[in-house]
């Protein structure tokens, strides 16, 4: 499930989705059960309030989750909280915040491909979306399931955790339980001192800067995440988690916070960071500070490497399709509860959009509040590219985008470096170009950021 939202006015729309990506193999498969008594029983021991539905008989090896096939991931990702130990996350009788249906139903939207016309149906169908919400001014527009899919589905998050965790960190500052995101790891995770996380500050962790090697192959069976797969589906998932994500090596070179490259085993390190210093799981310090008091419809489950002592910071979290809805509000609404109160720091989540890519290149160029300016592109299907131009909206000191750090990747590996300039700024909008070497039509990840000395010793 991946939420977006645009603001226009005083009209908020957001879109939460939950969608799958086609498979190559077909190594299980699963037929949908209903709830009975023996599923009923299943749920009590799970510990929910309710059972999710559709509670499917039969359940696909999640060692094998990585060649799923499209019909055995439906299965899987709806029933991820039964594959794996899990945390449930309590409501704890709170009272939900409404998601009531809107009076006017969203118009009809139709599109046009190869001489035919189709409707959202048609493509959410022809797209495997197996659920979609659409919130305008906090009621519901629109409210799709799809395969099988219902209400009451316990839809499993995959990456999208690592935003619900950033989320909770950000209220673990504000409450002081964490010092800031410049605060080195080992202050909260000493038996890392040695390793290759050693110098890593956890802004470097929440940026995937840390310039530790990994591999997010999910079609390569030795990268790092398949085998991170197949220890958590394990029978003793956090010492082979640890074992894995302690061990790595640092990219030669690269220091922390030099560039980006997605790296699911720190992400990890970022819940784990967050419960000791929580003294807590990552669900029961979501349920006690949000999940209880927004509040939330329906328990949702936090997958656990160790039950009730470690879980997943990296993905595993599963909720209903309106409770991500909820989830949404709340962080689009500043991170405030009803009752006005502040869990987030001011300054928290202000990263936003200012800048769209030329033609046929994925991505975007991001400002913080801070001053920070950071590219972020992916282009898989073009592959890397001599040239792009970027407008950004208002005004960029050349001085500044003179001190950019600009990288090619490929897997997490630095293939060359990149250079950028200012072709023109205004008060209203700047064009950046980045410029590269040709490496050969390669694909990969371009990330940079251009840092104003003048803020602070704790920005880099």
């Amino acid at each position: 499930m991946l939420p977006h939202h645009w603001l226009s006015g005083s009209v908020r729309v957001f879109f939460v989705s939950s969608s799958l990506i086609a498979g190559t193999y077909n190594l299980a498969m699963a037929e949908p059960g209903h709830p009975g008594s023996t599923s009923q029983a299943q749920c009590v021991t799970l510990g929910l309030s309710t059972c999710p539905q559709p509670f499917d008989a039969v359940l696909p090896d999640p060692a094998h989750m990585l060649s799923w096939d499209q019909h055995t991931r439906v299965i899987g990702f709806r029933n991820t909280y039964r594959q794996y130990p899990g945390d449930v996350i309590h409501t704890q009788g709170g009272h939900a915040y409404p998601l009531p249906a809107a009076n006017k139903a969203m118009p009809s939207l139709l599109y046009k491909m190869d001489g035919s016309t189709y409707r959202l149906k048609d493509y959410l169908q022809r797209q495997s979306v197996t659920g979609l919400l659409i919130l305008k001014n906090g009621q519901r527009v629109y409210e799709y399931y799809g395969r099988g899919n219902t209400d009451k589905t316990l839809w499993t998050s995959r990456s999208v955790a690592k935003s619900v965790v950033s989320v909770l960190v950000g209220m673990a500052i504000k409450e002081g339980l964490i010092g800031a995101v410049g605060d080195p790891i080992t202050r909260y995770l000493p038996e890392l001192k040695g390793s290759a996380w050693e110098d890593v500050t956890l802004r470097d962790l929440l940026q995937h800067t840390s310039g530790v090697i990994w591999n997010e192959n999910y079609a390569n069976p030795i990268s790092e995440f398949a085998h991170l797969t197949l220890c958590e589906a394990g029978p003793s998932a956090y010492q082979c988690v640890w074992q894995l994500i302690s061990t790595l090596k640092r990219q030669p070179g690269t220091s922390p916070g030099e560039g980006w490259s997605y790296n699911t085993g720190g992400a990890w390190l970022v819940g784990r960071l967050l419960e000791r210093a929580a003294g807590m799981t990552i669900a029961e310090y979501l349920e006690t500070r949000l999940w209880s008091r927004f509040a939330m419809e329906s328990d949702g489950v936090w997958e656990a490497l160790v039950k009730g002592q470690v879980d997943m910071g990296g993905h595993g979290f599963n909720a209903t399709l309106r409770d991500w809805g909820r989830f949404a509000l709340f962080v689009a609404g500043g991170g405030k509860l009803a009752s006005g109160q502040e869990l987030l720091p001011k300054e928290w989540g202000h990263l936003h959009s200012i800048g769209r890519l030329d033609y046929n290149t994925e991505g975007l160029l991001f400002l913080t509040n801070d001053g920070e300016l950071s590219l972020h592109l992916t282009h898989p299907r073009y592959g890397v590219r001599k040239k792009y131009l970027a407008t950004v909206e208002g005004k960029i000191e050349r001085e500044i985008l003179n001190r950019c750090v600009v990288g090619v990747y490929d897997e997490g590996e630095r293939l060359k470096a990149e250079k950028t300039r200012l072709v023109s700024a205004s008060h209203s909008q700047s064009v950046v170009e980045l410029e590269m070497a040709d490496i050969g039509g390669k694909r990969g990840y371009h990330s940079g950021g251009c840092r104003n000395p003048e803020l602070g010793s704790d920005r880099r």
